[in-house]
């Protein structure tokens, strides 16, 4: 008795098997068996893990749910291979969504009743105990289900060997190979049920290992079949008698049969070549056409001699009426073929082409001549025949003829000439011929082509070359190409004055005009552009030949050439020393001005300070209707300091900037907003974020919030929106009169007598730091509204 643990890690053996088995079926998937065979195999695999699971399981329950799963997986891999049958009989559209239906109505029912406990009965009675081995070694009882479900297999067995048999039984292309993979397709599931009846194998269940047999079988059968197919039983004493050679290929054109004629003519043994691709015994085989019906004539290679065959080929059509092979014929016209190539040799093909084609001979004088070069001349090329060839040429060529004197050899490199046509005009031409041997006479052959668009294309570049090189010399800017290996090939009159070195100095090396400290960025980027890379306005410092460094921006791009192939790159260099100078003299100002502003606010604050104490103190000591409009005054002078101060700083240019959401720093510049004692509110529709500085961009909301307060009323609605390149902010109070506009944002102007009259004008200095632009007008409901123009949008935000 085999143990039961053995049998299982059989079960487990066959599953990597059957896995190989599905990929190779799958490999074949075009074919209408492939995917049905796949599908057979993997479910096959699974029934197998699944049966080797349930031997090795000691408990009832999980043994009892293996072997239910087992079943279930039976049913399918069963209806499965009924599909197989379907498919490979030529019965695949009986295969409908109904009847696939009804297949997975039984396992689908089994599954159910192997899920649920009150069920199991059905399937089988459990015993108590358990242990490795299968259920019914331990006095499972086999339930009504489970009856049904082996009567069902039964049924689909049936089914699907009666697809193969009858197969079997009316294809007239079978022969012993398609014969033994048909018969062990249909009788190895049988195997099962002669064991189980004899009681051959008590202990194991070898229907696994039968049904992968049935799975081998159909599986060769879809790898050889196409070998098999277009060999008849026998073959026709005709075919074997035939002057022609006779190929019969399978639908891989591997040869599955050759007559007599075939190794005569290839010198092969037909026996030999049998299984071989064809291409082993025909090497020119891939560009031979294959027309069916056609005879197509086609040079061969046979022991390294070129003949010539005429070739007709007839498609092999298997039991499903699918093309699986060929019956090529062969015919050896190699005899035929070499007359007909003496008697061509003394006339040319090119009455056929499209060129302009002529043949002089050994004295230069036209022996044929081709319509399309008589058309071109304007000329009758029968009255051409017999004139030298220098006759077609324009008065203004030198003599030239492509017969050589004497003993000179003719060289074959394309001449461009002028001919002159019968109207009395020129057209330019580009002329190329070879020497040529007849039987007596020897010259030349040769073709004309008309060039007057690329002469023309010619011309019309040269002028735009023409133009450029003008724009080049006549800018301002200096310019400068270089060759891909960084070498000066345009140094134009403005580099010349730029830099100090003349053209003849520049041309032909690299520019010397780079700072040794400033080489390794440069070559980088001169690499980049090689690439493809463009840059503009890029800042650096270059070298002049009097030692003096300058300030530039350059612009550089790839220069292509008529490929589109990269020959270079050019850049266009603009002196801003000038400017740079400016910028950092500005910024020397803007430290100053913020270090007096500072200085400033010290030296106010101190004594400001001294006064504002000593007013605490005395109104500890004196209650007197003086000491309120002091105080006042004080905070007013210490307010006129502070906002000093930031109008001097916030009108410096903004260097660092990044993506700022308007909503989020509006609501943060509300918070910092004195309304206590007021109604004001905020409405921000914005969703926009726009390149700024965060924190001076605050002191603008901030301001014109503080204002809209201000002047508004105690019950003033502020609104924050959007604009076409930049954002408002606006409220429902009285507005500012027309008359007044043109001034609010001056230093010192105010209609509050608390005020400083700064809060509007370090609005201006902050926005036009930003390169931005504000202005005042009338808003939706008649208050002051304030729109910033001119601002770069950085991202749209998506509003909670």
């Amino acid at each position: 008795m085999v143990p039961e643990t053995t049998i299982a890690w059989g079960a487990f053996a066959l599953v990597p098997v059957l896995v190989g088995l599905a990929g190779l079926a799958w490999r074949k998937r075009a074919e209408p068996a492939g995917v049905p065979v796949a599908v057979y195999h993997l479910l096959l695999a699974f029934g197998a893990a699944d049966y080797g699971l349930a031997l090795l399981a000691r408990e009832p329950t999980p043994k009892f749910l293996f072997t239910g799963f087992s079943l279930v997986l039976m049913s399918a891999f069963v209806s499965s291979w009924v599909g197989v049958a379907l498919a490979y009989t030529g019965h695949r559209d009986w295969l409908t969504r109904p009847v696939t239906g009804l297949l997975a109505v039984e396992p689908a029912v089994l599954a159910v009743a192997t899920a649920f406990p009150s069920l199991r009965p059905l399937v089988y009675e459990i015993p108590s105990t358990a242990g490795v081995g299968s259920i019914r070694a331990f006095g499972a009882e086999a339930g009504l289900l489970t009856v049904g479900h082996f009567l069902y297999l039964f049924a689909l067995m049936v089914v699907a060997t009666g697809l193969f048999i009858n197969l079997f039984v009316r294809s007239r292309y079978l022969n012993r190979g398609q014969a033994v993979a048909l018969l062990g397709a249909a009788t190895a599931p049988w195997l099962t049920i002669l064991v189980q009846a004899f009681d051959i194998v008590s202990t194991v269940d070898v229907s696994f290992a039968a049904w992968t047999l049935a799975g081998v079988a159909i599986t060769i059968g879809l790898y050889r079949i196409r070998l098999l197919d277009p060999v008849p039983v026998g073959r026709s004493a005709a075919i074997e008698e035939m002057a022609d050679g006779v190929f019969v290929l399978d639908g891989d054109d591997r040869i599955a049969d050759a007559n007599p004629a075939v190794e005569d003519f290839f010198g092969v043994d037909g026996d030999d070549i049998r299984g071989e691709h064809v291409s082993a015994v025909v090497a020119d085989w891939e560009s031979i056409p294959t027309a069916a019906g056609e005879w197509t004539e086609q040079a061969v290679t046979v022991d390294g001699d070129r003949r010539y065959v005429e070739v007709q080929t007839e498609p092999f059509t298997d039991h499903l009426d699918r093309r699986v092979g060929r019956l090529v014929v062969v015919r050896d016209v190699t005899a035929r073929k070499r007359r007909e190539q003496t008697l061509a040799r003394y006339e040319t093909v090119f009455e056929t082409v499209q060129d302009r084609v002529y043949v002089l001979d050994s004295d230069g004088r036209f022996l044929l001549v081709n319509d399309s070069l008589a058309a071109l001349l304007g000329r009758d090329r029968d009255a051409l025949v017999g004139e030298p060839f220098e006759s077609v040429l324009a008065e203004s060529v030198e003599p030239f003829t492509p017969v050589p004197a004497g003993d000179g050899e003719v060289t074959g490199e394309p001449v461009e000439l002028r001919l002159r046509t019968a109207d009395g005009g020129t057209v330019p031409v580009e002329t190329q011929f070879s020497p040529v041997e007849f039987d007596d006479v020897s010259g030349v052959v040769g073709y004309v082509r008309d060039i007057s668009r690329r002469k023309e294309t010619e011309r019309s570049l040269a002028k735009t070359s023409e133009r450029l090189d003008t724009l080049v010399h006549a800018s301002p800017l200096a310019v400068v190409a270089t060759d891909t290996q960084g070498n000066v090939v345009t140094w134009n009159p403005a580099a010349e004055e730029m830099f100090g070195y003349t053209e003849s100095e520049a041309l032909g090396d690299v520019p010397p005009i780079i700072p040794d400290e400033r080489e390794g960025p440069i070559v980088e980027r001169f690499t980049q552009v090689l690439d493809g890379a463009q840059f503009r306005d890029v800042e650096t410092r270059l070298e002049c030949k009097d030692g003096t460094v300058i300030d530039a921006s350059v612009s550089i791009a790839p220069q292509y050439g008529p490929a589109e192939e990269v020959r270079g790159t050019v850049s266009i260099i603009a002196d801003i020393t000038d400017r740079k100078e400016r910028e950092r003299q500005l910024q020397r100002q803007n430290e100053r001005l913020d270090q007096f502003a500072s200085i400033v606010s010290h030296d106010l604050r101190n004594p400001l300070n001294v006064a504002t104490g000593r007013l605490e103190l005395l109104a500890e000591e004196y209650d007197g209707e003086h000491l309120d409009p002091m105080a006042d005054a004080l905070d007013r002078m210490g307010a006129l300091i502070d906002e000093t101060l930031t109008l001097a700083r916030e009108g410096q240019t903004v260097a660092d900037m990044e993506p700022v959401a308007l909503a989020d720093l509006a609501a943060e510049s509300w918070d910092r907003v004195d309304t206590e004692g007021t109604a004001a509110s905020l409405t921000v529709a914005t969703a926009a974020a726009v390149e700024a500085d965060a924190d001076r961009l605050r002191q603008v909301f901030e301001n014109l919030f503080r204002n809209a307060v201000e002047h508004g009323g105690a019950d003033v609605t502020i609104r924050v929106g959007d604009l076409a390149h930049g954002f408002y902010v606006e409220d429902d109070g009285p507005g500012i009169p027309p008359d007044e506009r043109d001034t609010v944002f001056q230093p010192g102007v105010t209609s509050n007598q608390d005020g400083t009259g700064f809060g509007l004008a370090i609005v201006r200095e902050i926005v036009e730091a930003h390169g931005w632009d504000v202005d005042v007008s009338v808003g939706a409901d008649g208050g002051a509204r304030f729109e910033v123009t001119g601002v770069e949008t950085a991202r749209v935000l998506t509003l909670d």
